[in-house]
Formats: structure tokens, C-alpha cells, sequence
């Protein structure tokens, strides 16, 4: 009776146990197949691994900061003006409550880098760059002049300059990256992490890298660094700057204006500024190389697209085919303004005519008229020009990427003969005319950034996919006519 007892519970027992023996070996294997042998789910990204090793960073340390204390009004950087603002409502300010201690172990296997972007960033494709388009090894060596300048100026908290902390250590960061340094690096790999942990340290619960409302250079601050993590996420994709990218876009994009451009302060009345404008459009372009997720971030460049027209002398006439060659640069038709069409300089059509390029309309009549009215522009070290380092940063990007040899020859033989000879002995650059109040950190890396341009420029305007226009804006299109800017952004 027993031994029966007994046969009679394998019997019920070994089908049962097999099965579920089976179904474990097969999940297992599912899992395997799944995660692959690295144990990590593949990113929703096309990548190129370029090294598979364990990315360590060790920031312990470094001191944690207090957000600087807000500046009161003060003459706008960048853009040689300070008009009477209109009236914002000052927010109340608040602090982020992000963990930069996450950033001790950056947990991504190697350097992702997102297929077609950021590529020409490697020392082989700088080579190849330079001696393509004119660089060489006085240009290269001005660079690692000025990086080596800056990592020894480098704040012990990772940022630069006493003041508009946020847009100087924003430039800061774009420079090493522009080079291809991240935090993997082994000479500037510090100096690149300290930035960026400095930076997150300073963002906002509102997304705002700096309380925007309080005096005119905030907006600047904001759009640089938001510009600098959007492109630090691209490059490496670190996790924790995914939030801190999508948090400080969307703050650009609730920013605009309905007609399409920006202004100080973030306001909301009819004063639209160019100069503003340019980094708010650098930075959502960033965005969207990096695949950040944020609603109306496509949509907001097509509406700057828009607000870019009535930016431009001469538009109307272009669209009806009448437009002139004027030898004045400051009346030539095609200038763009800084907060009108009859406010002008060539820097700021180099800001307009980049900021078309980027949003995939370098082809259009407004971008071409605008490299017309830019003919004549050079750089004279001599004979400083009004913002000549900022315009000469727009101006050096928008000349290379329309892609006329002849006229990039000749203003590279310029900015050549301009930027490395006048570089100071202790690899800083001493700022031009009226940008004065803005110090060696801002001349520096404007400076380097253009010299950086024969390998920097490509993946900032290269697109992975067409932003397509909303669609109460297409249907209005329909009944009015084609102006020259088309049907997408890319």
C-alpha cells in the first residue's frame, strides 16, 4: 500500500515539475536574447558603440553649490543694447531639487553616440575637417590653447565667470564638446564633468537655469545652457541629463512669443529680439539631434522660422522678385535686424541666417540674400567691429555650411589671419570694442568655437527627420502665398 501511495505521487508530481522546469529555461533564454550578453537593454536610439568600458567618474570631491544671488539689470550681454523692458511678472525663485550625486557613476557602457550626429568629433575626423576646409595646425593649436586656458580658469565649482555664471560656464561646456571632450576624456574629462554638475546645480524647479524675469541677460543664461546639456546629452547619453534637457526646453518653448521669435525676460509683448533669439533656437535644435521628448518642441521652430521673416529688409521684395544689390552692406536688402528689419548688422544676419540653416531652410531666398548681404563682411583685428566676436561666431558658422568655396576661402584666410595671432600667450582671448564688460571667458570660447568650425558645424544643422508644420498653420498657408520658406523644418 505504501510503495503504491508513493508511485502514485511521483506520477502526479514529475509532469507538473518538468513543465514548470521548462517554461524557467525558456524565459531565461528569452531574457538572454532580450538584454543581450551586456545585461542592458538597448537604447531607443540608433547608436555606434564606440568603446564598451565602464564610464567612472568620481566627483565626490567636489563641493556641492548654492544658486549665485540673482544680478539686477545690467547692459544685456551679447547684443550691445538695454531699451526699456516691458513689464514681466517676476516668478518667485525656485532652487532644483535634481541629485547630482547620480553623476558619481555614469551607468551607459561606453560613449553612445547617436548615428550621424557628433561623428566628426573623433581626432581622425577633426584631422580630416581641417584639411578639408582650410584648418591647420596653427588654428588647431590655438584651440587646445584656449581649452587648456580654460581648464585652469575653471571655478572650483565647476563653472565660469563671477557673473552670468550659467550662459559663461553654457560656452564653456559647448567648447570641450565642440572638440569632441567629455567626460570619458582623459586630459579634459574633469573639467567636463565639474561643468556640467555645476549646471545641473543650478536649474530651477521651473526648468530655468537662472531666474529669467529679473534683468535682460537671464534669457541669454537660460538658452546657452540649455543649449550646452542638450548637447552633452546627445554626445554621451547621460541618463540624468535626459530631465534636465526636457525640463529647460520646455521652458524655452513656453518663452516664445505667437510670433515666433523671443525677447528678454521671456516677455510676451510686441518687442521681438534677434540676438536673444539665436541661442533659444541653437538650443531647441540641440534638442532635437538629442531626441529630447517635449511637446511643441518641433512646432516652436517653425513658428521661429515664421517670426524670422519679419526680421529681414527687403523680405517682401525678395518674395515678388525685385530685390537689390546695394555695395552699402548696412542698406544692402537681405540684412537681417536685431529687434526689426532697420535695426541691423552683420552680425545679426549672421544670426539669422545660421538660425534658417539649422532649421533646414538654407536653400530659401531669405538665407541666400542673407549670405549676399554678408559679402563684403570680414574681420579686421584692426578695426573692431560692433560685436565682433559673437558676430564673427554666427558668421563663420553660416558662411561654411552654405557651402560656396570660394566665399568661405576668403573669410577663413580672414578669421585666420584675425583670431590666432591676437590669442594672448596664456591661451585667452582679450574681448572687442564694446563687448568689454563680458571677460576672457566669453571672448575665449566664442573665439575657439569658430576656429572649431571646420569639424564643429556638421552635426549641429544635419537632421534626422522632418519637423512638419502644424496644422492650423498649413491650412492657413494654403490661402496665402509661398514666401520662400518651406513646407518643413527640419
Amino acid at each position: 500500500m505504501r510503495k503504491e501511495t508513493l508511485r502514485a505521487i511521483k506520477e502526479h508530481l514529475l509532469g507538473p515539475v518538468g513543465s514548470v522546469v521548462l517554461h524557467v529555461l525558456i524565459i531565461l533564454l528569452l531574457m538572454q536574447m532580450v538584454l543581450g550578453s551586456t545585461g542592458q537593454l538597448t537604447p531607443n536610439v540608433p547608436v555606434m558603440i564606440m568603446e564598451q568600458v565602464q564610464i567612472e567618474v568620481d566627483l565626490e570631491d567636489i563641493p556641492q553649490v548654492d544658486p549665485p544671488p540673482q544680478v539686477q539689470d545690467q547692459p544685456t550681454p551679447f547684443d550691445g543694447a538695454s531699451p526699456d523692458m516691458p513689464t514681466a511678472e517676476v516668478a518667485t525663485p525656485t532652487t532644483s531639487t535634481l541629485d547630482t550625486s547620480a553623476l558619481a557613476v555614469v551607468d551607459t557602457a561606453g560613449i553612445l553616440i547617436m548615428e550621424g550626429f557628433y561623428v566628426d568629433r573623433s581626432a581622425a575626423a577633426r584631422q580630416r575637417g581641417l584639411q578639408q576646409w582650410g584648418g591647420d595646425q596653427a588654428t588647431e593649436r590655438a584651440v587646445m590653447n584656449a581649452l587648456r586656458w580654460l581648464k585652469r580658469n575653471q571655478s572650483e565649482d565647476g563653472s565660469w565667470g563671477d557673473r552670468n555664471s550659467p550662459g559663461l560656464t553654457g560656452l564653456g561646456l559647448l567648447t570641450f564638446l565642440a572638440h569632441g571632450e567629455t567626460p570619458d576624456s582623459e586630459e579634459f574629462g574633469d573639467t567636463v564633468t565639474r561643468a556640467i554638475r555645476y549646471l545641473l546645480s543650478q536649474q530651477r524647479e521651473d526648468g530655468t537655469f537662472v531666474d529669467v524675469t529679473r534683468g535682460n541677460q537671464g534669457v541669454y543664461n537660460h538658452g546657452i545652457a540649455t543649449y550646452a546639456i542638450a548637447e552633452a546629452f546627445g554626445m554621451t547619453r547621460m541618463p540624468i541629463l535626459r530631465p534636465a534637457m526636457e525640463m529647460s526646453l520646455e521652458a524655452i518653448v513656453r518663452g516664445q512669443q505667437r510670433g515666433g521669435l523671443w525677447d528678454y525676460r521671456y516677455a510676451k509683448g510686441n518687442r521681438q529680439d534677434l540676438s536673444v533669439s539665436g541661442w533659444q533656437i541653437q538650443a531647441l535644435k540641440a534638442g532635437v539631434l538629442a531626441q529630447a521628448e517635449v511637446d511643441g518642441l518641433r512646432e516652436a521652430l517653425f513658428l521661429a522660422a515664421e517670426g524670422l521673416k519679419t526680421m529681414q529688409r527687403g523680405h517682401g521684395e525678395y518674395r515678388r522678385g525685385r530685390s537689390q544689390r546695394d555695395t552699402n552692406i548696412q542698406n544692402r536688402t537681405g540684412h537681417f535686424g536685431y529687434t526689426s528689419a532697420s535695426w541691423r548688422n552683420p552680425g545679426m544676419t549672421g544670426v539669422g541666417v545660421l538660425s534658417l540653416q539649422i532649421m533646414g531652410l538654407g536653400e530659401t531666398d531669405m538665407a541666400r540674400h542673407g549670405l549676399q548681404a554678408l559679402e563684403s563682411y570680414t574681420i579686421d583685428w584692426e578695426d573692431l567691429g560692433t560685436w565682433m566676436m559673437v558676430g564673427t561666431y554666427y558668421v563663420t558658422q553660416a558662411k561654411i555650411n552654405a557651402g560656396n568655396r570660394s566665399e568661405w576661402d576668403r573669410w577663413n584666410e580672414a578669421m585666420k589671419k584675425a583670431l590666432p595671432p591676437n590669442q594672448n600667450a596664456d591661451g585667452s582671448w582679450t574681448v572687442s570694442n564694446n563687448e568689454r564688460g563680458h571677460g576672457p571667458v566669453y571672448a575665449t570660447t566664442l573665439s575657439a568655437l569658430s576656429l572649431m568650425v571646420y569639424y564643429r558645424n556638421l552635426p549641429t544643422f544635419q537632421q534626422p527627420e522632418a519637423v512638419t508644420r502644424p496644422a492650423a498653420t498649413a491650412a492657413a498657408d494654403e490661402a496665402s502665398p509661398d514666401d520662400g520658406v518651406g513646407v518643413q523644418v527640419h
